[in-house]
């Protein structure tokens, strides 16, 4: 059996900018989530995208990110999932990925 070791466990920054509100009553528990480098961001050199089938929820909160961003350009294979999900939350507390 393969180990599986959290290493981020928090809430999606910057929720109610993007397209989760809009694609939400589609979200299920587990349900896989990409994470992508924006190196390029001019907010954030280790901002890390937060996506849900192609489409942009946020990103990993910037206080979280270094470490993650540097395993991503080393090339390490992140996974994230939904581990929780409430839409009656404010937008910044709704969605928590593991």
């Amino acid at each position: 059996k393969k180990s599986q070791h959290a290493l981020y466990q928090g809430f999606v920054a910057g929720y109610a900018y993007y397209e989760g509100s809009e694609l939400e009553s589609f979200f299920r528990l587990g349900e896989p989530l990409a994470l992508r480098r924006e190196p390029l961001n001019p907010h954030d050199a280790n901002a890390i995208e937060v996506l849900w089938r192609g489409r942009k929820l946020g990103y990993i909160a910037r206080k979280d990110n270094p470490v993650l961003a540097r395993m991503l350009d080393l090339g390490y294979r992140l996974e994230a999932r939904i581990c929780q999900y409430n839409p009656e939350l404010p937008a910044w507390e709704r969605v928590e990925l593991l």
